[in-house]
């Protein structure tokens, strides 16, 4: 029996010699300090984030990965500037921090949770956190339209104030009732306040501005959707338009004008019309003889003058006619006929009043423009009885005044005579230029006939026949 006993605890004795030996030497240690390392807690939210903007009655709030001890976590919690408040536990885990007061606008707040906040296991934070956050700020103005300072504003200009948020909730822009007015002007005015949308807001004045008025606009009692209100009033002036002319027809220096013209003056605003008529002149530059006619006015301005050139083709966006300028314009018809190729001058004298307010003219304004001349032929190339003209190209005519160029048909004659579709008319220069193509031979007389039926512009005619001859050179000597 003791002999059985011996070898059982040999065998014991081996088989642990064994596990000894083929357990690896690091295991018990590393078994050792698995077991032996606190498990640290850890903050895995803090709210608000920093880009978010935190509400001054809200609390802030701290998630913890595992359940906390109360009492260290807040007596470890400092807060920057200083604030009085409470603490509460929505779970075991999540610390809240309230305000006794609320928090200051726009202020930056360092929050810091201290190494001896603890778990209730009772092990403490590896470090200090630190968070940082940011109170609802001023609800500000952004830009506004005149802009603060600007002068010579329209009558007819829209008030816009754009702020740096939003004010007004999406979903009411469909009842403007409700949303808010901010605008006062001094002096008053009624109109109609819009909000474009949440953050954009106009103004259009039922009867416009007053001409030569500065208007002094205030934003007030305005608050944003997140809280934000003014820090102050916001407050700027603009200043509207001096009554002037801002566009005449004919332009100033503008030549070929009508002999029957309808002279155009485009105002920037409604004008004291019969006054405007009783200041008006038109006067004959040659004999200084004031032109006499009617008046009419149209409550729109006129084409903008296109920039003068000396070729000028026609293109389909000239189709669509120049912009419109000026708010009002006065028409002027002569009661006769003016002279043919003479400079006449037109004026309006400073102090003329505007139809509103007390607010006159502040300059002169006087320009000067040439009538048409009668047409005729000035010259041409060839020269009339030219005898070494070169033997290609046809006939260049220059005219007095722009013409009609479909007059032309049927009005001319080549001597020796050219096939129909041999001739090319080409026009340019205001009309003023004809371009005659046709084939021509060297050694050749040459003859062209302009009837006196061929019509200028207005439709006054040559009046007289009008005859070119040349004779080509001789061809040039050739192999």
């Amino acid at each position: 029996m003791s002999t059985n006993r011996h070898t059982m605890l040999s065998l014991v004795v081996v088989v642990s010699i064994l596990v000894s030996a083929l357990t690896p030497a690091a295991a018990p240690s590393a078994l050792a300090q698995t077991t032996s390392e606190p498990l640290y807690p850890r903050v895995l939210q803090f709210s608000p984030v920093p880009t978010e903007e935190h509400p001054l009655d809200a609390p802030i709030q701290i998630t913890f990965d595992q359940p906390m001890d109360a009492p260290s976590v807040e007596a470890a919690f400092r807060i920057e500037p200083p604030v009085e408040g409470s603490f509460s536990w929505p779970m075991p885990h999540i610390m809240q921090f309230k305000p006794t007061l609320p928090w200051q606008r726009a202020t930056r707040y360092v929050v810091t949770l201290e190494q001896t906040a603890r778990s209730l296991a009772g092990v403490p934070l590896r470090e200090p956190v630190t968070f940082r956050f940011n109170t609802v700020g001023y609800l500000e103005v952004s830009t506004v339209q005149p802009a603060p300072g600007a002068t010579e504003v329209a009558t007819d200009a829209i008030v816009t104030v754009t702020f740096n948020r939003p004010v007004v909730p999406l979903s009411a822009l469909e009842e403007p009732a409700r949303l808010p007015q901010p605008l006062t002007f001094d002096p008053p005015l009624t109109g109609k306040g819009e909000w474009l949308n949440t953050s954009i807001y106009t103004f259009v004045p039922d009867l416009g501005f007053d001409p030569a008025t500065t208007y002094r606009v205030r934003v007030s009692n305005l608050q944003d959707l997140s809280g934000g209100v003014l820090k102050e009033d916001f407050v700027w002036e603009f200043t509207t338009i001096m009554p002037a002319v801002v566009a005449t027809d004919p332009a100033p220096d503008d030549i070929y004008v009508s002999i029957r013209p309808t002279i155009q003056v485009a105002f920037n605003q409604p004008m004291n019309r019969r006054a405007v008529e009783a200041a008006f002149r038109l006067h004959d530059g040659a004999t200084g003889e004031i032109i006499s006619g009617r008046f009419d006015w149209k409550s729109e301005g006129i084409p903008r003058p296109r920039p003068r050139q000396e070729e000028y083709y026609y293109s389909e966006e000239d189709s669509q006619g120049p912009p419109i300028v000026g708010v009002e314009t006065m028409l002027f018809m002569p009661d006769r006929a003016l002279e043919f190729g003479t400079q006449y001058t037109a004026s309006l004298p400073a102090g003329v009043p505007a139809a509103r307010g007390t607010v006159r003219t502040a300059k002169d304004y006087t320009w000067s423009f040439t009538t048409i001349e009668y047409p005729r032929i000035v010259s041409t190339t060839p020269t009339d009885g030219e005898q070494a003209a070169d033997p290609w190209g046809g006939l260049e005519v220059t005219f007095s005044s722009p013409m009609n160029p479909d007059s032309i048909n049927n009005n001319f004659i080549i001597t020796p005579a050219i096939t129909p579709t041999e001739v090319y008319t080409y026009w340019w220069n205001n009309n003023t230029k004809l371009q005659l193509s046709f084939p021509m031979k060297p050694s050749t007389e040459y003859q062209v006939v302009f009837n006196r039926n061929l019509e200028g512009r207005d439709g006054q005619k040559l009046g007289r026949d009008t005859v070119i001859r040349w004779r080509t050179r001789a061809a040039d000597p050739n192999i």
